[in-house]
């Protein structure tokens, strides 16, 4: 991390710990610190992504994320490190699990909100020698042809990510892909997307 790196990260820090308590008070809706906190991370770095809201383990939890990209762990990393415990807060360094519910949302590279039901999907899951996976997602309805491929890649790691989570994604499933019918990955048997949480292959 470079040394102004360092500099707006303790500023970062500096600031976070006393408006933590009024961002939890506003159930994280007070549109002017976030508009600060959305600054100041921008500011470490322009790239890194961020989520806040209620927590898991404590009441609320910020997290502060490479963003799916891992030559900003290293930034995610150095920035976590610097952070001052907070009580009722979990600072977290990657984008945990959600609820997925079946539905997906994105924004395309045209700019467009689009959202798909992704409730009747599959998965197949490839294991590979170093112990990582492919996985390829089936949609029950084909995902519109107009849907540029790296917009596919960003709805797969959506889903993914929403199953998954955004650690497990990036140190252990280096490939994904949406795919247009069954017959793209011959051979692989596929398994209701709703599953994909509990396959024992990826929890072994």
């Amino acid at each position: 991390m470079r040394p102004s790196e360092v500099v707006e990260v303790k500023r970062f820090w500096q600031w976070f710990e006393k408006s933590a308590d009024a961002l939890a008070r506003s159930d994280f809706a007070d549109k002017g610190l976030i508009a600060e906190l959305d600054r100041r991370i921008f500011n470490i770095n322009s790239d890194l992504s961020w989520e806040i809201g209620p927590g898991g383990a404590s009441e609320c939890q910020l997290v502060i994320s490479p963003n799916l990209d891992p030559e900003l762990l290293p930034v995610v990393e150095a920035t976590l490190s610097l952070a001052p415990k907070i009580e009722g807060w979990d600072l977290l360094s990657f984008r945990p699990r959600k609820q997925w519910q079946g539905t997906t949302e994105i924004v395309s590279s045209d700019g467009t909100r689009r959202t798909f039901n992704t409730g009747g999907w599959s998965y197949a899951a490839t294991k590979l020698e170093d112990g990582a996976f492919e996985i390829y997602l089936l949609p029950d309805v084909p995902v519109p042809y107009s849907l540029e491929s790296g917009d596919r890649w960003v709805l797969g790691a959506v889903v993914l990510e929403a199953i998954l989570g955004e650690e497990f994604l990036m140190r252990r499933v280096p490939h994904w892909e949406v795919l247009e019918s069954s017959v793209a990955r011959g051979g692989h048997q596929f398994h209701l997307l709703r599953d994909l949480a509990y396959d024992p292959a990826l929890l072994a």
